[in-house]
């Protein structure tokens, strides 16, 4: 949250570096030209699917499927900046959708309750929007264009 709104995955955002020689030159040239904004983004989203990996693994939520909603979350070039607050706001409730079925199950031991219930705190400071507020913001925005959330 900390990175600029401008911050986003760059056009070469979906690279990834195959085997061989010639290979390496291009993933060379890419890293070059992307800015160093992008670049620190693209090292700094790889969080969100470590997080959700382990969100999964402790919870009910099949393997694969809270990643898998990162995919459509992660910033790309050309998104306008209502639509990374929109993205933000999807990845926060893909966290504390993805750390109910912790909070829920009696299984689980309080400490760990405690945990979780700090992890959506944090969340929710980093992210102190919804996509209800979002959506009340475009809707104001209509009759007074100067409105901000």
């Amino acid at each position: 949250m900390k990175l600029p709104i401008s911050s986003d995955r760059g056009i070469f955002g979906g690279r990834g570096q195959s085997e061989g020689l010639f290979s390496a030159g291009k993933e060379t040239l890419a890293n070059t030209m992307t800015t160093q904004e992008v670049q620190t983004y693209n090292v700094l989203s790889t969080g969100f699917q470590r997080t959700l990996a382990a969100i999964e693994s402790a919870g009910l939520a099949p393997p694969g499927s809270l990643t898998h909603q990162m995919e459509a979350v992660i910033f790309k070039a050309g998104d306008s900046n209502f639509t990374k607050l929109q993205k933000l706001a999807q990845t926060r409730q893909i966290v504390e959708s993805g750390l109910e079925n912790i909070t829920a199950n009696p299984r689980v031991p309080e400490q760990t309750k405690d945990l979780v219930k700090k992890i959506v705190e944090r969340t929710e400071k980093a992210v102190p929007f919804t996509q209800a507020d979002l959506i009340e913001l475009q809707q104001k925005q209509g009759t007074n264009p100067n409105i901000t959330l």
